[in-house]
């Protein structure tokens, strides 16, 4: 990479975009901006046309990684912006570019910004083609402009890993939401069977597998302190999905007690489903007793009737 410090989607996966220069060379834009300089140098484009044409590509470079979720803005809100920037370019051949060189401590989105993401943007400005003699235009801009000042950078490399992590985290938020229906339809099949046996010992399976999931997630988070907010929010998805497979086994475990077939009744359902047992019960016990005062009273008549006429 060609540097210039002046003081200061397809079927790739988010890692082979931002590794795109190491794995292929020059990327999709920078082949059809090289393009259009060897137009302009040959004379069979105008300086106007290529300007428009630059711009244009660079827009939809910018839509595509807002798309794929590999670029972020942010409005700064104080007057020292905490990151310093150079004039970076991929080769002889790839495009100039805005590069952050380094993140300072106060900056005030310093566990989101890398090094080697890409400013490209300024209050939605595009920075076409810098240069040497107009970068340092561009930092007095930057500095005299009013707060709050949108910026808007591209992911660089240096967020691969990152990608990793979230890939791995979510990976695993699957499998637990999985879990959770596979116990949820074997607690299903063992409130139906005859025999639950088999569908009790899966759900209280799910549980230990639920708990390694949710343990997964958090050992991955303990050890990346710089985890994404969204990446973040699996561990209590997978804590919750534990506690729903628990319901799932605590039901199972009664039905394995009592060797009772019932229709299915899940956590939140429990509470209606017993009224109704409990009001089923009632009117059985209720049914019987007037069974039996009736069969007392035809029994009292019959007695009474062959009393008379014994008499």
């Amino acid at each position: 990479e060609d540097r210039h410090n002046m003081g200061g989607r397809g079927e790739m996966s988010k890692r082979d975009i931002l590794e795109r220069h190491q794995k292929s060379g020059l990327d999709p834009l920078e082949r059809a901006l090289l393009s259009e300089r060897r137009k302009l140098e040959s004379e069979d484009e105008k300086v106007g046309d290529y300007a428009n044409t630059v711009e244009k590509l660079l827009r939809e470079h910018l839509d595509t990684m807002i798309e794929t979720g590999l670029a972020f803005s942010h409005d700064f809100q104080g007057p020292k912006l905490g990151l310093k920037i150079v004039v970076a370019r991929y080769g002889d051949k790839g495009r100039r570019f805005v590069e952050v060189d380094a993140v300072l401590p106060h900056c005030e989105i310093a566990n989101k910004l890398k090094v080697k993401d890409e400013l490209i943007a300024i209050n939605g400005r595009l920075i076409v083609e810098p240069s040497e003699e107009t970068f340092e235009a561009l930092q007095r801009e930057i500095v005299a402009a009013a707060r709050p000042l949108k910026l808007t950078f591209i992911e660089g490399e240096a967020h691969a890993s990152e990608h990793d992590l979230e890939d791995a985290i979510f990976a695993l938020v699957s499998k637990s939401h999985a879990t959770v229906a596979s116990a949820q339809a074997h607690l299903d099949a063992a409130l139906l069977a005859d025999d639950s046996t088999a569908d009790v010992a899966r759900v209280e399976d799910a549980v230990g597998r639920a708990d390694d999931l949710a343990a997964a997630v958090a050992a991955k988070l303990d050890a990346d302190p710089t985890a994404t907010d969204q990446a973040k929010n699996a561990r209590q998805i997978t804590l919750d999905n534990l506690e729903k497979v628990r319901a799932f086994a605590a039901q199972a475990r009664l039905l394995g007690a009592k060797g009772d077939v019932l229709n299915p009744i899940h956590p939140t359902e429990a509470p209606a489903a017993a009224l109704s047992t409990n009001k089923k019960t009632t009117m059985t016990t209720v049914g019987l007793v007037l069974r039996s005062v009736i069969v007392a009273a035809a029994m009292y008549l019959a007695i009474a009737a062959m009393y008379f006429v014994i008499v």
